[in-house]
């Protein structure tokens, strides 16, 4: 979390809602012959203890996706690859991409301290010196208004001075406000990645959406459909998805082919979460992955459209438990690193009355 908020020379900064906005025009994005890059390995050495590794190694190559950079150095064993590989392979796929070629976009929904800018004038925000989210080509925004009803509130997730006192205070999610009549939250995609309207054909993705199970609510996703008969758009709603308070996060994933996301919903929105229960929820990740062939990154070494439908399968709050057989080697994952699949993701659905779009959900770590 510490000073990499607001940093120019990456084409990032802090807008006055306190969320950081990325300049994919800057030179580093558009100039793919340019290495952006940093190092993830130092957990439990280099005088560091995480005192929750998965957090840890999760939010910090995170990070480094947000950041949109194309290299990333590891140390096998210290970077926990052997413990975490459904993590880097979904990294490894992933850097290098942008908008256009991406085969998924995401948003961390979270509300961190920047400690750097505690005390500071030199800028400010509503919030400061709290950050909002990790967001890649997938933004949340809050949306006022009594018919609109997408003012969010910190999520229950704590996290303190993880590896430094430096990384400061950490909520993680965004939930909704029954109280003050806040039951939606509002995601709006980058139209680079996806954007389609009545004049063109809907595309099939996967939407996934990670909630902390804590408490027993109801809440679905709501997103704008089109009626060819009276030429009309309309709002179509996936099924209902009952939490159970399990105490752990789960990941609902809604397969949908009938969507229409042209920044049709109240503040240009995508799509919403609608929260249709009496107990407020709280959303930690969401995903939306194209399940149509992407174009190649210019840099990849593959020279073929990568499919969309294997990465549709990693989730970056994958936490698999095998252990190194090596500490002391060291590599580098690039762009130049992408290879192509045509394999086929594995999913169960059920079907929905509302919609053509069917849901499957898995439990993810607990952390």
């Amino acid at each position: 979390n510490f000073h990499l908020s607001e940093i120019p020379a990456y084409g990032i900064s802090i807008n006055n809602q306190g969320y950081m906005v990325v300049d994919e025009s800057w030179v580093l994005r558009q100039d793919r012959r340019r290495i952006s890059a940093t190092e993830n390995e130092c957990y439990d050495n280099c005088g560091f203890h995480s005192k929750n590794i998965y957090y840890d190694v999760k939010m910090s190559n995170l990070k480094a996706l947000q950041m949109r950079l194309n290299w990333v150095y590891l140390v096998v064993g210290d970077s926990k690859m052997a413990s975490y590989p459904q993590l880097y392979e979904w990294m490894r796929l992933s850097l290098g991409r942008n908008a256009q070629d991406s085969p998924d976009a995401w948003v961390a929904l979270r509300d961190a301290q920047d400690t750097y800018w505690i005390g500071s004038s030199e800028k400010t925000w509503s919030g400061a010196p709290y950050v909002k989210n990790y967001e890649r080509f997938l933004t949340q925004r809050d949306v006022a208004g009594t018919a609109a009803g997408g003012v969010t509130s910190r999520g229950g997730l704590v996290y303190r001075n993880s590896l430094a006192t430096e990384n400061g205070i950490a909520y993680e999610g965004r939930r909704t406000d029954i109280a003050t009549n806040n039951r939606f939250i509002y995601f709006m995609l980058d139209d680079l990645f996806l954007y389609n309207d009545a004049s063109s054909s809907p595309f099939n993705i996967q939407l996934k959406v990670t909630y902390n199970d804590t408490n027993n609510g109801v809440w679905r996703v709501q997103y704008n459909g089109y009626d060819t008969a009276s030429s009309t758009y309309r709002t179509l709603s996936t099924t209902n998805i009952n939490t159970g308070g399990t105490k752990v996060g789960m990941t609902v994933t809604f397969a949908i082919s009938d969507a229409y996301f042209h920044n049709g919903m109240d503040g240009a929105a995508d799509f919403r979460i609608e929260n249709v229960g009496t107990t407020d929820i709280t959303i930690l990740f969401v995903r939306v992955v194209h399940m149509d062939p992407r174009p190649s990154s210019s840099s990849s070494s593959s020279s073929t459209s990568m499919s969309s439908s294997s990465l549709s399968t990693l989730s970056s709050s994958s936490s698999s438990t095998s252990t190194s057989s090596s500490s002391s080697s060291s590599l580098a994952l690039s762009s130049s690193s992408v290879t192509s699949s045509s394999s086929s993701p594995s999913m169960t659905s059920v079907s929905t009355s509302a919609t053509s779009s069917s849901s499957s959900s898995t439990p993810v770590s607990s952390s």
